[in-house]
């Protein structure tokens, strides 16, 4: 039936636009879907994680792992992106 080709439609669009997308030929179990799931934890940790990216990057200058320049470079995007986040300018 039609209803039935559109819920396939709809299956096979969410299974490209998950994580594991594209690589497997059928869905993952719902136990694997729930493990793979991580919007909701990133939705209300994103603060945290720039703040420890941003601490990330400078250690690594300070290691001389990566020039200062990088670091500064880095720093300064997740910034931008924290930014866009409290703005609600991303949508999870």
């Amino acid at each position: 039936s039609i209803v039935h080709v559109k819920c396939e439609r709809q299956r096979e669009k969410e299974v490209k636009m998950a994580m594991w997308g594209g690589r497997f030929s059928s869905r993952p179990t719902e136990l694997v879907a729930k493990m793979g799931e991580s919007v909701s934890y990133d939705k209300r940790l994103y603060a945290h994680d720039v703040l420890g990216s941003c601490a990330h990057a400078r250690m690594l200058a300070k290691q001389g792992i990566i020039p200062q320049e990088d670091a500064d470079a880095i720093v300064a995007g997740l910034t931008a992106i924290k930014a866009d986040i409290d703005a609600g300018n991303f949508e999870f």
